[in-house]
């Protein structure tokens, strides 16, 4: 079985976050699916919890995948075939690129009804 590199990138949540690099690379099988890809990053604590416990982010390569929420217990995808688009994902040398953005303490709801009314072709 052959491995695919995927590289992983975030918000900073409060400037003291800012000390270490948010940069993470990681080899997985390339059998994995984007959804295994992202529930294997959050499995790995990438991403920080907050006080409160309501953190809100969501996760894109050239498109909305994800919306993850502190207080979900998985996350919730857009993009139910993306596993058969890959190609259509940000891949730089042969390493797929998410970004991980940061939305507060938004309601989460409100964030995956924004991200599903964004239209990113012409």
């Amino acid at each position: 079985m052959n491995n695919i590199k995927i590289y992983f990138n975030r918000n900073s949540v409060c400037a003291g976050d800012d000390v270490d690099s948010h940069i993470k690379e990681y080899e997985v099988p390339e059998t994995l699916s984007i959804r295994e890809i992202i529930s294997f990053v959050i499995r790995e604590n990438y991403l920080p919890k907050i006080s409160g416990g309501k953190a809100t982010w969501s996760v894109f390569s050239n498109v909305p995948l994800a919306v993850i929420a502190q207080q979900w217990v998985a996350p919730r995808f857009f993009w139910p075939a993306a596993e058969n688009k890959r190609n259509e994902l940000y891949s730089e040398n042969g390493v797929l690129k998410f970004y991980i953005n940061y939305h507060g303490q938004l309601d989460p709801d409100l964030v995956v009804k924004v991200l599903e009314g964004i239209q990113v072709h012409a």
